[in-house]
């Protein structure tokens, strides 16, 4: 069981129990964030850990299940 102060959890915990679902419980990108949005609505990663979660994801399983998209109003992810 993995437990992390989640009270403010909106970048770096967020970020590291994404990559943390990923490596020890093979969860998708996508899936790791879905499950922990539902556990703690409010978690937002900035850009940078984003592309690390994404460039680990490709790392981990040779394909992404979140693509990064730049636009004037800042960096989205889609999928």
């Amino acid at each position: 069981m993995l437990v992390v102060n989640l009270f403010y959890m909106y970048i770096r915990s967020a970020t590291l129990v994404l990559a943390y679902l990923m490596k020890y419980h093979k969860m998708k990108l996508i899936d790791a964030h879905t499950y922990v949005k539902e556990k703690r609505p409010l978690i937002r990663p900035n850009p940078g850990f984003w592309k690390d979660l994404v460039d680990f994801e490709k790392k981990l399983f040779r394909k992404n299940t979140v693509d990064m998209v730049e636009s004037k109003f800042g960096v989205f992810k889609f999928r």
